[in-house]
């Protein structure tokens, strides 16, 4: 069996973690800082990306409430899920993590060129509309690559482009295609042979005559770079590495949602117009396995069990907020639906022909390679919160940490929001109460922390939900 380093049945459980941006701000760079920010938090603490949520983006724009772009003003396409995942026992690595979210190749080169210098490796990638999300992680002592940017220009596509390069051929060791007239090129040590890059293309319907043409490639030592559905095709882009290529057993899949992909190492995967999957898997032959698991999207863009702390978290007036609701509810479906052994890996959205919209999750029991970083000591995961970073906005947030760790600490479901929407004085109450006496003893214990915070001429809306009927 080949499989690359690494690469085995993972033991224990996975814990899932759903990051989004929680900035107050709504420019493109405060957005994708504040991700990125979020991401690196968790890294520290031993939690690895394993997807990027990509596909539809009517379904995404609505779950994260991004709006239209506005020259000058506004870039929400650094609006996305990240998935990331640390298993519950054993070592744990510290990471780091760059992110390039973009719907342009302007100034894309240079930035990673620095990134490959720097020690970043891509680890995963994902598309959204005109967005291309892509993951670089830096493990210390991981080794330096270059990358470089290849587009189309004189009649020649970027494919031909790359392989009219005599350089590249002898280096090349990945290929991303970031846009259609873009790619990214990924480049190590100079070898002997050179690589070969092709396209096998055919019908999305036509699995019995393209599924043999990939094996035939996969036997040559051609490895999946990129599977995509474009109207009624499947485009499946494929490289020989340059060096030495070993043989891969190759299989094509189709089917509803997350039901594909049931065995080897997912080596791309996209989603058609009617909600079918598409995926190309390697290695099959050996012991990994892969289960999908699906959220269908209901009324108010929620999905799964509706927990009365969701119901509560969705009533917050800050866009943030909500945004972060939704991703706590995707942790909670996921930490309790995907098996023991279990990463997710690829995560899509899309919309079931003439039915519902949804979210499906690919995970596998393939197991990563550790690496020999900086060891990290276990403990409780930061939970994200929104950022109050408007102008003058410090005291508020330490004044709002402050109380909502009283809340904590006194064993209540509820939490605090100062000033909401702006204006006058308020303190926002939510959360959760078993009794109507259980709403009014944590309104008085508000009432204290406020008082102790110099905060006692503010108004209190009680906005608590009751479980119970008492």
């Amino acid at each position: 069996m080949l499989v690359a380093a690494g690469v085995g049945l993972a033991q224990g459980k996975y814990e899932h973690r759903v990051v989004v941006a929680t900035t107050s701000w709504d420019r493109y760079n405060e957005i994708h800082e504040s991700l990125e920010r979020n991401v690196n938090a968790l890294a520290a603490q031993g939690f690895q990306v394993g997807a990027v949520v990509g596909g539809n983006a009517g379904v995404l724009d609505r779950l994260l409430e991004r709006q239209a772009v506005e020259a000058g003003t506004t870039g929400h396409g650094a609006h996305v899920f990240v998935v990331m995942h640390r298993p519950e026992t054993g070592d744990l690595v510290k990471r780091e993590y760059r992110l390039l979210q973009t719907s342009v190749w302007v100034g894309v080169e240079k930035q990673v060129k620095q990134w490959g210098e720097e020690g970043f490796r891509l680890k995963t990638a994902s598309w959204v509309g005109p967005y291309f999300h892509g993951v670089f992680e830096r493990v210390e002592g991981q080794e330096k690559v270059e990358y470089r940017l290849y587009r189309t220009a004189r009649r020649k596509g970027w494919d031909q482009q790359i392989m009219a390069d005599p350089e590249a051929r002898k280096r090349l060791r990945r290929v991303v295609a970031m846009f259609l007239d873009t790619a990214l090129a990924e480049l190590g040590p100079e070898q002997e042979s050179e690589a070969e890059f092709v396209w096998e293309i055919d019908g999305l319907n036509e699995r019995s005559r393209h599924e043999p043409k990939l094996q035939a490639r996969g036997a040559a030592g051609f490895r999946v770079q990129m599977v995509r559905v474009r109207r009624s095709e499947l485009d499946v882009a494929l490289l020989k590495p340059a060096g030495k290529a070993e043989p891969v057993k190759v299989e094509l899949e189709d089917g509803p949602w997350g039901a594909p992909c049931g065995r080897g190492r997912i080596a791309g995967v996209d989603m058609a117009l009617d909600g079918e999957a598409y995926c190309v898997a390697e290695d099959v032959r050996g012991p990994v396995v892969n289960v999908g698991v699906d959220l269908e999207l209901r009324e108010g863009a929620t999905f799964g069990r509706q927990f009365c702390e969701t119901r509560a978290r969705m009533m917050s007036p800050r866009a943030a907020g909500r945004r972060l609701a939704r991703a706590r509810q995707m942790e909670e479906e996921l930490n309790r639906d995907v098996k023991p052994g279990y990463r997710v890996q690829y995560a899509l959205a899309g919309v079931q022909e003439g039915r519902s919209e949804r979210l499906v999750f690919f995970a596998t029991n393939e197991r990563e390679a550790l690496g020999g970083g900086e060891k990290v000591r276990r403990r409780e995961a930061v939970r994200l919160r929104v950022e109050l970073d408007e102008l003058g906005d410090q005291l508020r947030d330490r004044r709002e940490k402050a109380i909502n760790e009283g809340l904590v600490e006194a064993g209540v479901t509820a939490w605090v929001e100062l000033n909401p929407s702006g204006g006058r004085r308020e303190a926002l109450l939510l959360g959760c109460a078993e009794t109507r006496l259980e709403q009014q003893e944590v309104e008085s214990l508000l009432w204290r922390l406020l008082v102790g915070e110099g905060l006692a001429d503010y108004r209190v809306r009680n906005e608590l939900l009751r479980e119970g009927f008492r």
